[in-house]
């Protein structure tokens, strides 16, 4: 990441951005995966809704 922002301070080379660098050492090898986000992405996944409501309600039972 520091390299990252070093090319784009001194503006020289060409900046990763929606791109991803995955460098294998054992191999000598690197590799540059495209990326974006996704428009149509929950903010929260459902299973997460369900598990908080239940955490909730079980606290609720527990007071009474």
């Amino acid at each position: 990441m520091a390299t990252e922002v070093l090319k784009l301070v001194s503006g020289w080379g060409e900046p990763l951005i929606g791109r991803l660098v995955i460098g294998d050492a054992r191999m000598g090898k690197w590799n540059v995966v495209d990326y974006s986000a996704r428009a149509a992405a929950p903010k929260t996944h459902p299973v997460t809704k369900t598990c908080t409501a239940r955490l909730v309600n079980a606290k609720e039972n527990n007071r009474e």
